[in-house]
């Protein structure tokens, strides 16, 4: 478990689907809301979300009751683009929200930057 910056919201990385399947079965036996991060270094859209919007302190409120998992996609190799495939990820940021049956729930898909306000009545 990481954290963002300063902030306090606890992130765990995840590399590949079976981190992603083994996460998903755990916010399934706790009844969560799960949230994938697709985040890489080189992203100017990504470290300003995690400085702007994700600094934010009613956004890290909200998001401290969602298991949140971060999929560093920086390096580009085999693996990231393979779960960036699954998920049908073109690029970071995207955001995807899984409800506790392990579904996603598409219609909260984030792709591309979001503000504080704007992700915070997401999140709500």
């Amino acid at each position: 478990v990481v954290s963002l910056s300063a902030g306090s919201i606890k992130v765990e990385k995840i590399k590949n689907l079976t981190d992603v399947r083994r996460e998903l079965a755990k916010s399934r036996a706790k009844g969560k809301f799960l949230i994938v991060d697709f985040y890489a270094d080189w992203c100017t859209a990504c470290t300003s979300m995690d400085k702007h919007t994700f600094q934010n302190p009613e956004v890290e409120k909200l998001l401290n009751q969602f298991t949140f998992l971060r999929a560093d996609v920086t390096h580009n190799d085999a693996t990231d683009k393979a779960i960036e495939t699954y998920f049908d990820v073109i690029a970071p940021p995207t955001i995807l929200f899984f409800g506790p049956d392990c579904r996603e729930l598409k219609q909260y898909r984030v792709v591309g930057e979001m503000n504080a306000e704007k992700f915070k009545a997401l999140l709500q």
